[in-house]
C-alpha cells in the first residue's frame, strides 16, 4: 500500500494517519447493513461506541481454529470512523468468499487512541488472536507493539509510517517513499532529466523529499528547483511561485507534488492562477493523487502518479458493492488482502504458520493490490504502477511489474 490507503486524506498528514493519503474516498462508504449472515457466525467482539470493555478471561482455544484479529477506529461517524467500516466490511468480504469454518474473526474498537489499541490488543489476545490486522494509524501502532512484544505475535498495520516497523510489525499500506521513486523512475525513462519540486511541510512531505533527490540522480537528473511549503493558501504563495517560475523560465521537465487532497486543494488554485502549462511541464505525484477530488483540478489532468494497478481493485469494488450496496473506501482493499494472507497462511497450519518465516517468504502475495511481500523490517515491498490522472478517473500508462527483485510473479502464492 503505506494510506495510501491512507487521504483518501485534510490535516491527517500532519497527524500522520495513513488516512492522509485518502480521506476524500472515506465519505464514499456510508453507513450500510452487513449482509454476511455466513461471516458474522464467526465473528466475535465489542464494538460498542460507550468504550473498551474490560479485558476477558483468556478462553479455550485448543480448537482447530486460527483466530484472527482485526483492530480499527470503529467508534464515531468521522471519516476515519467511516474508512474503518469499510475495512471491517472488506475483511468480513475475504472471509464469507473463503467460507471456511476454521478461520474465527475477531473485531476490537481501538477507538482511534493508544490506550484503546491497548485494550484492544489485550482483549484480542485474552480471546486467542495469533495475529493482528491494524491498526490504522501511527500514533496505535505502538500501543499494539508494546503489547505483543517478545510473545511471537506478528501484527500487520494499515499505518504509511515506516518508523513503526519493524519487530514483528509488518506494514502493509503504500509507502511513499517507494511511490516517489517509481513515478520518478519513469519520467526518467522517458526522458525527463530536469525536476523541480513543491513538497509540503508535514510528516508525508519529510518521508519523500529524500527520496525524491535519490530517486531523480538515480535517473540521470538534475532537480532545478525545490521548495516546502506550508498547508496554508496565504503562506504558500511565495514558495509556489518561486519555483513556478522556473517552469515558465522553460528549465524543467517535471515538477514533482506529492500529497492528498489537502494538497490538491491548495495547489490546484495556486497552479491555475500561475497559468501553470501542464502540456510543458509533467506533474508527477504518489499514491495520494488516488481520490476523485483530482480531477476537479484541471492542472492536475495528464499528470502521472505511482500506486495500485486499478484493475485489481476495480473487481475488488464490484463485490463489495453487490454485497454491501456502497462502494468501498480506497483503503478497504487493504484488510481485504491483509485477511487473504493469514487465511492462506492458516492452511499451512503448524504452530510457526504466522511466524517470521511465513510472513516474509520470497515469494510474497499476490492480492488486489498486486504483488507484494514483507521485508524482514516490516516494509512492503510492492509492484507498482503508473497512472495518468484524467477526467473519468486514472488510467493505466505504464504497468507493475511482475517481478520483484529475483522473485518471478508466477513463483508468488495468490491470495484471491
Amino acid at each position: 500500500m503505506t494510506t495510501i490507503n491512507k487521504t483518501r486524506r485534510s490535516k491527517a498528514a500532519s497527524n500522520r494517519l495513513i488516512v492522509a493519503t485518502t480521506a476524500a474516498t472515506a465519505i464514499l462508504s456510508a453507513c450500510s447493513t452487513n449482509p454476511l449472515s455466513l461471516a458474522t457466525s464467526a465473528i466475535s467482539g465489542a464494538e460498542s461506541a460507550a468504550g473498551p470493555a474490560p479485558v476477558p478471561k483468556t478462553v479455550n482455544t485448543k480448537d482447530s481454529k486460527a483466530r484472527i484479529a482485526l483492530i480499527l477506529p470503529l467508534a464515531g461517524m468521522g471519516p476515519q470512523a467511516v474508512i474503518a467500516k469499510g475495512m471491517k466490511q472488506a475483511a468480513e468480504l475475504a472471509l464469507f468468499e473463503h467460507n471456511s469454518e476454521k478461520i474465527q474473526l475477531i473485531f476490537k474498537d481501538d477507538y482511534g487512541t493508544p490506550d484503546g489499541a491497548r485494550v484492544a490488543v489485550q482483549q484480542a489476545l485474552a480471546e486467542g488472536a495469533e495475529v493482528i490486522l491494524g491498526p490504522l494509524t501511527a500514533a496505535t501502532v505502538p500501543a499494539v507493539s508494546q503489547v505483543v512484544k517478545s510473545r511471537n505475535i506478528p501484527v500487520i498495520a494499515f499505518s504509511n509510517d515506516a518508523a513503526v516497523a519493524g519487530n514483528d510489525v509488518y506494514l502493509l499500506s503504500f509507502l511513499a517513499q517507494q511511490e516517489t521513486q517509481r513515478v520518478v523512475s519513469y519520467a526518467g525513462s522517458l526522458g525527463k532529466r530536469r525536476f523541480a519540486a513543491l513538497i509540503p511541510t508535514t510528516a508525508y512531505g519529510d518521508a519523500v523529499e529524500k527520496t525524491f533527490r535519490a530517486a531523480v540522480a538515480a535517473a540521470g537528473g538534475v532537480v532545478v528547483a525545490s521548495e516546502r511549503y506550508p498547508l496554508d493558501a496565504n503562506r504558500m504563495l511565495d514558495p509556489v511561485q518561486r519555483v513556478l517560475a522556473a517552469t515558465s523560465a522553460g528549465d524543467v521537465d517535471a515538477l514533482f507534488v506529492p500529497g492528498g487532497e489537502d494538497v490538491l486543494s491548495l495547489m490546484g488554485p495556486q497552479l491555475a492562477y500561475a497559468n501553470f502549462n501542464p502540456q510543458k511541464v509533467k506533474l508527477l505525484g504518489t499514491g495520494a493523487w488516488d481520490t476523485a477530488a483530482i480531477a476537479r483540478q484541471p492542472a492536475f489532468l495528464g499528470g502521472w502518479f505511482a500506486g495500485a494497478s486499478m484493475t485489481g481493485f476495480a473487481g475488488f469494488a464490484e463485490r463489495f458493492k453487490k454485497t454491501f450496496g456502497t462502494q468501498p473506501p480506497r483503503l478497504s482493499s487493504l484488510s481485504y488482502d491483509a485477511m487473504n494472507m493469514v487465511i492462506t497462511m492458516a492452511a499451512e497450519q503448524g504452530p510457526n504458520r504466522f511466524l517470521a518465516p511465513s510472513m516474509t517468504r520470497a515469494g510474497g502475495f499476490v492480492g488486489v493490490d498486486g504483488i507484494v511481500r514483507f521485508t524482514a523490517g516490516g516494509l512492503a515491498e510492492r509492484g507498482l504502477a503508473v497512472n495518468e490522472v484524467g477526467m473519468a478517473g486514472p488510467r493505466l500508462i505504464d504497468p507493475a511489474p511482475g517481478v520483484l527483485g529475483p522473485v518471478q510473479l508466477s513463483s508468488v502464492a495468490p491470495v484471491l
